[in-house]
């Protein structure tokens, strides 16, 4: 039953990879594979969202396309006077590049069968060429981006054969491109996102997330006027790229201002019923049904008005789940603890 059951460490391994790295799931929202003939791509950064007519995205059949109703935002405190709304500012023919480091950290028990003991992975860098292609009248814009680069960093204690094994799966990502449009209020309205033809399943769940990761970053402004001191709560409910569903909790805070220039502190609290994980990829005899999951986290993220990519970012959120793995007739228990560090910076 142990060598049975290993296989399926590793496809958890891989669908873990973005623990909180979500799409929201709010009425309203769409997945929807993209015509032949047409097909837009994803998103990366933080951005917006109302309504905004997008020009035609390029023809791509490999592409999906998702429309999102906005999260659930209220103002706890609206902060000092001075106060104004929070806008976002870009000009057409815009372009930002955006590096992103993940590192993520993972440990299994599977009870009488063992599991795997806590490790952390070397980090994995991504660099993102971006560029605003449109913005409306409203305010509203789209960007197209595209994953330039992928690289496996060293860090102690990394055993060589696990770097050069990421770097060989990791490589399948370099060429996924996509677009966002977005409002000037920070939420993402629409986005559509083309993995590459030669990508493996594991390697698509994992930019599936890497892409969702960058609008966990983003940062949805309230309506109102605020100052500094400000406070909001965000409450979206969302679907993970790894086939759970969950409710999440957002509280930012503007701790600094100065002209177009903030800092802001976050905190993030996610949840998730009972349930079977139906995650793309899973082998025909194997399910799984999640006990219990909970997440939090915090960062802090400095941005500047006039851009898309913040000017720096971190995030760091731990979660613990425990499920049930039914592996061809065979079940077990299982407790999975996760660690996720992502940073975001210009440059």
């Amino acid at each position: 039953m142990r060598r049975r059951i290993r296989p399926l460490f590793a496809l958890l391994s891989l669908l873990a990879l973005a623990p909180a790295c979500t799409k929201s799931d709010a009425p309203g929202t769409v997945d929807k594979p993209a015509p032949e003939a047409q097909a837009p791509a994803p998103e990366a950064a933080p951005a917006p969202a109302p309504v905004a007519q997008a020009p035609a995205a390029p023809a791509d059949a490999a592409a999906t396309v998702t429309t999102s109703a906005p999260p659930e935002i209220e103002v706890l405190d609206a902060g000092q006077e001075p106060r104004e709304p929070l806008r976002v500012k870009v000009q057409a023919g815009q372009r930002e590049t955006m590096i992103m480091v993940m590192t993520m950290g993972m440990g299994m028990d599977m009870g009488g069968l063992g599991g795997m003991p806590f490790t952390k992975m070397p980090p994995i860098e991504m660099k993102m060429d971006l560029h605003i292609t449109s913005v409306s009248d409203t305010g509203d814009f789209r960007y197209e981006f595209n994953l330039a680069g992928v690289d496996i960093k060293d860090a102690p204690g990394t055993m060589p054969e696990l770097r050069e094994a990421m770097k060989g799966a990791m490589a399948g990502m370099v060429g996924l491109s996509g677009h966002s449009v977005v409002s000037n209020r920070g939420e993402v309205r629409e986005a559509g996102f083309k993995v590459p033809p030669n990508a493996t399943p594991q390697v698509k769940q994992t930019l599936d997330g890497m892409q969702q990761s960058i609008q966990q970053i983003a940062i949805p402004f309230p309506e109102e006027a605020v100052g500094v001191g400000a406070r909001w709560k965000v409450t979206s409910k969302l679907a993970q790229v790894n086939g759970i569903a969950l409710n999440q909790e957002s509280t930012y805070e503007i701790v600094e201002r100065d002209g177009d220039t903030l800092k802001m502190k976050t905190a993030i609290v996610q949840s998730a019923p009972p349930q079977q994980i139906k995650a793309p990829g899973m082998p025909a005899t194997a399910s799984v049904f999640l006990e219990s999951m909970a997440s939090s986290g915090d960062g802090q993220t400095a941005f500047d008005l006039n851009k898309v990519v913040p000017v720096e970012g971190n995030m760091s959120l731990g979660s613990k789940m425990a499920m049930n793995v039914d592996a061809g007739g065979q079940k077990q228990s299982m407790s999975m603890k996760m660690d996720l560090d992502l940073g975001i910076r210009s440059n």
